[in-house]
């Protein structure tokens, strides 16, 4: 019913290589909360998955690697009502934006929360794209056990403190 994703990262931008793949760690910390919460979360690391796999870009400038948004989608279990999402950095929205378009294609009615720094930084960014339904900003453990709460019981997101999101009027 949850599903964490780590999405593919950039390896290389503008002729500089990026640094090594770094452990999912803000991931492993939710799904360490959710399971202290009593919830088993499914976690597709698209990276340490698909080390190996690097490939061009959507642009000219930069190489991906992790593995293609064919295989991440298959690996969404078809039961999943909740998705969850880490961006670490805002460069890395170059290829979070893409996946999350065709999550949304696949399965239009999970709920996307997304984490990570670049929600934190630019949460009404990110809620305008429609590609995202809440953004935990900071700290995510105790606010995704809340989300995951509130979404799973039918309860209003306004009791959950440390989010942004858009209210069923578009605010």
């Amino acid at each position: 019913m949850i599903c964490l994703i780590n999405p593919p990262q950039i390896k290389k931008i503008r002729g500089l290589y990026m640094s090594s793949p770094g452990l999912p760690l803000g991931l492993a910390y939710i799904s360490a909360a959710l399971k202290r919460a009593g919830c088993r979360p499914t976690i597709v690391d698209a990276v340490g998955e698909g080390t190996e796999e690097v490939r061009p870009g959507s642009r000219e400038d930069f190489l991906v690697q992790g593995l293609e948004t064919d295989e991440i989608l298959r690996r969404i279990p078809g039961d999943t009502k909740i998705l969850g999402i880490s961006v670490n950095f805002s460069s890395q929205w170059l290829v979070a934006r893409p996946l999350l378009r065709r999550v949304r294609a696949r399965f239009p009615e999970v709920r996307i929360v997304a984490g990570g720094e670049h929600f934190t930084a630019t949460p009404e960014y990110s809620l305008r794209s429609g590609l995202v339904d809440v953004c935990v900003l900071g700290e995510g453990e105790d606010t995704a056990v809340a989300v995951v709460d509130a979404l799973t019981n039918g309860r209003p997101l306004a009791g959950v403190a440390g989010i942004a999101y858009r209210d069923p009027e578009g605010a």
